[in-house]
């Protein structure tokens, strides 16, 4: 996957490049031909005295005597010396193309002058430098914006590159690490079993054991599954509007039996009633996940408590546990890192992508012997 990557990266970076390249060369290709044949189609109306179709370029002529008067046009002056000193193997009538440094022009030049004129030819001309000085200019501009392009487009791919590396990076150690807490319930079940079978074990021991492990694993699949729609973006939230102080209750009361199994207080400090815009169901399982969490390492007591500022819903959810080490805090939103007490590793994990989705943030702080979770939507 990763030699995909890659090869992707440098294959879209050399296809921008060569298309840019193609892009200023078919510019050139087709602006030099647009002046040449606008140019050479003016001068021959000009030539064959077609003068009822209006020429694309305008067509000026010059003869000795504007020369002698002094012509202020810097072309005028190249063109007549070009005409001087190529007189000999120049073909009256015949259309050439004049460049230099500081001119360029087609004309032709002609013996057919006027007979109160003493110059002995004229010459006809289409004055291309002011186009091909655009021409010139558009083209810098084309390289600069194509240099430019290119490098903001290096550093996209990069960082994508670098993105979908580490995506990819970070599925194969969730499986890794997926695969590694789906062995330990499948090995004791594994192990039970055979027990059982070598009556090694009591059938009672063999059944309690088979079936909590039965159920850690189903915890573990459903978890898995859960954080996998979120990492695929396949999960869609149904936003509406909810009184989450209720959603909190119906939470409580489903963990109150498991608190007052161990004796812990659940105090929630919600005073009215807090709509917010929300997938109520996400919004269960966050609260669900978190105080489970703190109920599992609480002493005494859990509070809820609630706040609104600089508009948003902040909620505190604390515990009077033991609190945690500066390494074992940095953790804690780490998938599949447990504690002492947890259960598939990827509850608080959930959580903090369920929150995320709603455009929010969940953060760990501890003070005063007490544990806090802070969730701000």
């Amino acid at each position: 996957m990763m030699n995909n990557i890659k090869k992707f990266k440098w294959l879209v970076l050399a296809g921008n490049i060569i298309l840019s390249v193609l892009f200023i060369i078919l510019f050139n290709f087709m602006s030099y031909h647009y002046v040449k044949d606008n140019a050479i189609a003016s001068l021959n109306q000009e030539r064959e005295s077609i003068y009822e179709q209006e020429k694309n370029f305008d067509v000026f002529h010059i003869s000795e005597s504007t020369i002698e008067d002094g012509s202020p046009y810097l072309v005028e002056n190249e063109l007549y010396n070009y005409l001087e000193e190529n007189i000999a193997i120049i073909e009256f009538e015949a259309i050439y193309n004049y460049k230099s440094d500081t001119a360029s022009a087609y004309f032709y030049a002609t013996d057919d002058v006027d007979s109160d004129d003493p110059s002995p030819y004229y010459i006809y001309y289409v004055n291309t430098f002011p186009m091909n000085t655009i021409v010139r200019n558009v083209n810098i501009v084309l390289v600069i914006t194509s240099f430019l392009s290119n490098v903001v487009i290096i550093l996209v791919i990069f960082r994508t590159s670098r993105i979908l590396e580490q995506n990819e990076r970070n599925t194969k150690q969730f499986f890794a690490n997926a695969s590694h807490e789906l062995k330990t319930p499948i090995m004791a079940i594994e192990g039970y079993t055979e027990g059982l079978e070598k009556e090694l074990v009591s059938k009672e021991d063999a059944i309690k054991t088979i079936y909590q492990e039965s159920e850690r694993m189903k915890l573990l699949v459903n978890d898995i599954l859960k954080i996998s729609e979120v990492d695929n973006q396949g999960l869609k939230l149904e936003l509406y509007k909810h009184d989450v102080r209720e959603i909190l209750y119906d939470v409580l009361s489903s963990l109150l039996p498991i608190a007052t199994d161990k004796n812990i207080k659940l105090s929630p400090k919600l005073d009215k009633a807090i709509f917010i815009n929300c997938d109520d169901k996400l919004i269960y399982s966050v609260f669900s996940n978190i105080i489970a969490n703190n109920i599992r390492y609480a002493k005494t007591e859990v509070t809820i408590e609630y706040f609104y500022k600089n508009n948003h819903h902040n909620f505190i959810i604390t515990d009077d546990g033991q609190l945690l080490s500066k390494a074992e805090s940095s953790l804690i939103f780490e998938r599949f890192h447990k504690g002492n007490q947890g259960q598939t590793g990827l509850g608080l994990a959930l959580a903090l992508e369920y929150i995320k989705l709603h455009h929010g943030m969940i953060t760990y702080e501890q003070s005063n012997d007490l544990k806090k979770f802070i969730i701000k939507i």
